[in-house]
């Protein structure tokens, strides 16, 4: 009997999956787009959110034509092929900052939606190629309060074609021009960030975000 092939990544996903379903201890939840993304506890999670009526996905790809499900999410090791997207434009813009950066740490607090980069802000600029924010139809769309960041993440099991797009030139430009909160901070303040016990919320309200200034 042949069996099927595997990769690295995918045994890698899975593998990350199980450890976080096992472990309480872990604090952060990685993102379904890069490994360089992490999710900050405290992200909405009601139990029925109302479904909107359209939902936003960001891509330093400007041309995209159909968003295809991807293996790609490490949330649950049996998750499958996904779409992901957002009802908020600000999370969305999040995904428009380039991983050549360094890491990050994305969360929504109450009204607030936050970014933390380990990076400076010379890094950010010189590597900052924006992207696009494309709309999507909710229809085929579900979310878990469960899972990610709740109701400010849905996923489609189907092909997905944008409504439209919007094409941004600079990616912090753009999540300054959404409001949401951008910090930049050295690998010793990110690195306590991580793992402190309130999931960093004390050391980033000690903080100023970015103002372009």
């Amino acid at each position: 009997m042949t069996l099927p092939s595997v990769t690295h990544v995918q045994v890698l996903s899975r593998l990350l999956g199980i450890l976080y379903l096992l472990s309480s201890s872990i604090k952060f939840l990685a993102s379904p787009v890069t490994c360089y993304y992490r999710y900050m506890l405290g992200s909405k999670k009601h139990p029925n959110p109302k479904k909107p009526e359209m939902l936003y996905h960001a891509s330093t790809n400007k041309d995209i034509k159909l968003f295809e499900p991807r293996d790609v999410s490490v949330r649950t090791p049996d998750e499958g092929k996904l779409v992901f997207a957002t009802p908020d434009q600000r999370v969305a813009a999040m995904f428009l900052v380039p991983s050549e950066i360094g890491p990050s740490e994305i969360g929504v607090h109450g009204d607030r939606a936050i970014i933390v980069i380990n990076g400076t802000v010379e890094k950010f600029k010189a590597k900052d190629k924006g992207g696009a924010i494309y709309v999507l139809p909710s229809d085929t769309f579900s979310t878990d309060p469960k899972l990610g960041m709740g109701e400010m993440e849905w996923t489609s099991k189907l092909p997905v074609k944008p409504l439209s797009k919007n094409i941004y030139a600079s990616a912090l430009r753009a999540l300054q021009e959404f409001g949401a909160e951008v910090y930049l901070v050295d690998s010793a303040t990110f690195r306590a960030i991580q793992e402190s016990e309130d999931q960093g919320w004390d050391i980033i309200n000690s903080l100023r975000p970015y103002s372009g200034k």
